[in-house]
């Protein structure tokens, strides 16, 4: 019984080898299947893998940590959302709004205070240029006094002159009793009476035309200040509009936007959860769809630009058609993992871009990995053969197909 056992794993195990030998040589015969022409020969069809996805690409919709989503505008999986159009929202927007509310009333209160003081100084330049007109009243009370010193002048020059022949009189002998000593003294009393009330009138007029001087100045100075005080703005106008500028910046950021056109990919978070340094939501432009497809670097070099390409998936079911649009430089490991699982694990690979004919189809299938054929550079043939001439079986050039025996 034992030996039957040994003897029917041996067979299966035989079988088994046979069978993974042959997927693997038919694997292999597909990506190799070439066609010979005078001995030059190019690969039917390159084969790799790519994975479905929009033109722009997978773009992250990303939310400040910590924050909490309140809500997300009644968007799902496939809603059609547009550039800077919110698709989150964050809480603490009353609170937001209260600091808005606060930053304008202090605004307000400043402006209040500023009317106010307006206004007083408005009441003060009038009552400066009620001084100005007052002094520059008693400036001319003041010029008309000097008319009164010229009458003293006059009453002096008058009264030096009696002085004088008082004095004379009393200097001639023939005369001297005619005037007396007591008259002659009393005149010249008189004389320096006047000459002192005139000096002292002088000085008053001195005095009281600096003081209106002073007085004049004061108040054309009052009304300039005041006249520059009521022409600006004593308000901090740079601190008022920092303050709401901020706190209006604080309640857009609260309205988290899309940054392109497109469509809703994925939902990331759920209102109540709190943003991580995860995604919110993923969006992407689907109205365009690539295919990134990896290629062994064997190959890489017979993917041409413009190059007819098909995709297959059994997500899919029918063939998507396209073209390679780009072809990159670098080569590395693939980021892909081939389902093959005796596909070899060293393998390097290159990037392909290929933009698909169908894209409403593949939008239904964002991040798919696919199965991809690129039609290869046919290499030009031997310079010696008629390009026009037909193939015959029994020519030279033939056509076989090199699969492993």
């Amino acid at each position: 019984m034992r030996n039957a056992i040994t003897i029917f794993l041996i067979i299966a195990a035989a079988v088994a080898g046979w069978y993974i030998g042959n997927q693997r040589t038919g694997d292999k015969a597909a990506e190799q299947t070439t066609v010979t022409a005078n001995d030059v020969s190019v690969p039917s069809s390159i084969r790799g893998i790519g994975k479905l996805q929009p033109k722009t690409g997978v773009l992250k919709v990303m939310a400040p940590m910590g924050q909490k989503i309140e809500s997300l505008y009644d968007l799902e999986i496939g809603s059609s959302v547009d550039l800077d159009q919110p698709v989150v929202k964050l809480a603490g927007g009353e609170q937001a709004h209260m600091e808005l509310e606060v930053a304008k009333a202090r605004r307000m209160d400043a402006e209040k205070t500023q009317q106010v003081e307006k206004a007083d100084g408005r009441l003060k330049r009038e009552a400066a240029k009620l001084a100005l007109a007052d002094a520059k009243a008693k400036r001319n009370e003041v010029m008309s006094q000097g008319k009164g010193i010229t009458l003293l002048e006059a009453q002096l020059k008058t009264a030096k002159e009696m002085y004088q022949r008082l004095h004379n009189l009393r200097a001639q002998p023939r005369t001297r009793k005619l005037v007396g000593q007591t008259d002659v003294d009393k005149q010249r009393l008189v004389v320096q009476q006047l000459e002192t009330k005139i000096a002292q009138s002088e000085e008053d007029i001195r005095l009281a035309m600096k003081r209106i001087e002073r007085a004049e100045q004061a108040a054309q100075l009052d009304i300039e200040r005041l006249d520059s005080m009521l022409g600006q703005s004593a308000l901090p106008e740079n601190t008022f509009a920092a303050a709401e500028k901020a706190a209006n910046t604080a309640i857009e950021m609260l309205d988290i936007k899309s940054p392109v056109d497109g469509t809703v990919l994925d939902i990331v978070v759920q209102p109540g959860n709190t943003v991580t340094n995860q995604p919110v939501m993923l969006v992407g432009d689907t109205s365009k769809m690539v295919c990134i497809a990896e290629i062994n670097d064997t190959s890489l070099a017979k993917v041409q630009i413009g190059a007819a390409t098909t995709i297959t998936s059994n997500a899919i079911g029918s063939a998507l058609t396209g073209k390679v649009v780009s072809k990159g430089i670098m080569i590395g490991p693939p980021s892909m993992k081939d389902p093959n699982p005796f596909s070899s694990v060293d393998r390097k690979t290159g990037k392909v871009v290929i933009e698909l004919d169908q894209a409403e189809i593949a939008s239904q299938f964002v991040n798919l990995q696919v199965d991809v054929e690129i039609e290869p550079v046919m290499d030009d043939v031997n310079d010696s053969a008629d390009p026009d001439s037909e193939l015959e079986p029994d020519a030279e050039s033939t056509l076989e197909l090199n699969s492993a025996e």
